[in-house]
């Protein structure tokens, strides 16, 4: 079977977007694939690394005592979706329960396509059940509990319709993003959905365990049972081993020469007195000739909003610049496009509103550019982490991010402080 698997994937071409069906010999059992997929977009089949393979066997251990239910820590670029991937997998198979069911919450819908792809990755290589579902739900419609197992990715707003029957045939359930789960809705069903009679693990996602906004903290602990894993082998400062094993790039701060000063923003919510400094002759000139004149490579460009972002692309492609725009609004057809012009290198300059940041994979960046001041330390990361991709996964060495004044000493605190606060936390090294 396993044999036959890793054969199979190497007959479907690379451009293949559209469902695919792939039937084994006398057709015993087949694997269904969603729309927009391209298998060979790993360029090849999920081999754990050593400190993912730990958090496998160790989480796996667990369940050998019983349900599992806790918030998994992992930085950004590390892997989280592959590794929690085979992990589901195999956890399938580690299971006595005969329906063997997954339900995958996330909150944009990229993050579905992704975590489709990684399941498909740790599949192909052999990994979990011989015979396998993958579906993404995007209408309860399309919702329907199969005799064989099943992986039903969506978002929580689309769960929140489908509570009854997910918690009937639910065995493992997965919130990717899981700092999500202190926004009341998606509390609710994430309660909903991981208490089920036999669900034997409950697992959330994130690269910031300890972040500090409001109230949120201790409802995340709540919400996981106050457990938190972590790779042993990674230490203190998972940021810095993974740095120093190649796993992720070493982020190297560029500043943006001649650019306005800003010493302090007039308030939070005076998001016009913002627009005005983005928007700025010589800040907005500074930007321009960054993107024109610098070595920035394949690079993101963070916009302030979607008009700075549309106005900013435009007078790119009016300078001979191959550059695109998108935001959460750009029709997904569309955005898989672009996306897949900047990975092949047609376009060189992404420009983006809010999208690239929150775990939505960015294809082959070599950097980053800020147009905007920010002091948010969670903000910083996600936008960071696009470009923290390292060589041993596929990446770069170095990860350029271009910013103004000020923006590194937020940087270099936010990856390398000596240690993470995990207070209240039950920690648990896998």
């Amino acid at each position: 079977m396993d044999n036959y698997k890793r054969h199979l994937s190497d007959l479907i071409p690379s451009e293949a977007r559209e469902q695919a069906i792939c039937s084994e010999a006398e057709g015993r059992d087949r694997i269904s694939l969603p729309a927009a997929v391209d298998l060979r977009r790993w360029g090849k089949p999920f081999s754990p690394l050593n400190f993912q393979e730990k958090i496998i066997e160790g989480i796996k251990g667990l369940i050998d005592y019983g349900p599992v239910k806790g918030l998994l820590a992992l930085p950004t670029g590390s892997g989280k979706t592959l590794t929690t991937c085979r992990l589901v997998l195999e956890a399938l198979c580690h299971s006595s329960s005969k329906k063997k069911n997954v339900i995958w919450l996330a909150p944009q819908r990229e993050l579905l396509y992704q975590a489709s792809e990684a399941f498909q990755a740790a599949w192909w290589a052999g990994i979990g059940p011989p015979s396998l579902d993958i579906r993404i739900v995007k209408s309860k419609a399309s919702f329907s509990v199969s005799s064989r197992p099943t992986c039903w990715l969506m978002t929580p707003k689309m769960a929140e319709g489908l509570l009854r029957p997910i918690q009937s045939s639910c065995d493992i359930a997965i919130f990717d993003e899981a700092h999500h789960t202190a926004a009341d809705v998606f509390l609710e069903i994430w309660s909903a959905v991981s208490q089920g009679d036999e669900v034997i693990l409950a697992l959330g996602l994130s690269a910031t365990p300890s972040r500090e906004n409001g109230n949120e903290l201790p409802i995340l602990q709540d919400a996981f049972s106050h457990n938190l894993f972590l790779p042993r082998l990674l230490g203190a400062n998972p940021i810095e081993t993974l740095i120093n094993d190649g796993v992720l790039a070493r982020p190297v701060f560029c500043l943006m020469e001649d650019i306005p000063l800003y010493s302090k923003h007039k308030g939070h919510k005076d998001q016009r007195a913002i627009r005005n400094l983005v928007v700025d002759d010589k800040r907005w000139q500074c930007v321009v000739n960054c993107l024109c004149h610098k070595r920035t490579g394949k690079v993101v460009v963070y916009a302030f909003d979607k008009l700075h972002g549309r106005f900013l692309t435009r007078h790119l492609r009016y300078l001979g610049e191959k550059a695109e725009f998108v935001d959460g609004d750009t029709p997904l057809a569309v955005r898989n496009g672009i996306f897949e012009r900047f990975r092949n290198g047609d376009t060189r300059i992404l420009v983006n509103v809010k999208l690239l940041i929150e775990g939505v994979d960015c294809p082959a960046a070599e950097s980053v550019l800020l147009t905007y001041p920010t002091q948010a330390q969670i903000r910083l990361h996600q936008m960071v982490g696009r470009v923290l991709r390292g060589p041993k996964i596929g990446g770069t060495p170095e990860g350029k991010v271009f910013a103004m004044e000020g923006s590194q000493q937020w940087l270099d605190r936010i990856l390398f402080r000596g240690d993470y606060r995990f207070a209240g936390w039950n920690v648990k090294e896998l």
